[in-house]
């Protein structure tokens, strides 16, 4: 009598469901990393408009066009504001909000020194571009988590346009 062996055999089964979820444990991490990056990159996108704008003020004031220097905006995801006393020098914040998907990034993660908690200053300038006319950048990553005064990411930027 002849004996069918058509099929896979529970080893064989197993085997591939734990290579298929090693699979899925680094596709999963690698997918979370490239969405915090996003948001960081995001984050510092809208910086980038706001020193372009900044830089759009100061040449409509040399013109001799009306500018206005003191910007206070606000977003669903965020808080803009812009100060400047004399046209030249800019400083620029730019804070997460709650419930915000910026709420929870860190700058610091993918601009930061090898400790991956402060920024490196030069890597953030490098990423808003015109980093010869930016004279300081701080980033605070806030504590969204705290019981009596949550606070949130914030970047400030002092730029001269």
């Amino acid at each position: 009598m002849k004996k069918n062996n058509k099929g896979f055999t529970l080893i064989e089964l197993l085997a591939v469901i734990v290579v298929l979820a090693i699979i899925m444990v680094i596709a999963t991490t690698q997918i979370n990393r490239t969405i915090r990056k996003s948001r960081v990159d995001s984050f510092l996108s809208t910086m980038q408009i706001a020193m372009e704008a900044s830089r759009t003020c100061s040449v409509q004031q040399e013109s001799g066009d009306d500018c206005v220097a003191n910007v206070d905006y606000s977003e669903d995801d965020y808080t803009l504001t812009m100060t400047s006393t004399d046209y030249t020098t800019y400083t620029i914040t730019l804070s997460a909000k709650d419930g915000s998907e910026f709420e929870s990034i860190n700058v610091a993660e993918f601009y930061g020194n090898d400790d991956g908690t402060t920024i490196d200053q030069d890597k953030v300038k490098a990423q808003l571009g015109h980093s010869s006319k930016i004279d300081n950048v701080t980033f605070t990553q806030g504590d969204p988590d705290a019981d009596s005064d949550p606070t949130y990411p914030t970047l400030k930027v002092t730029y001269r346009p």
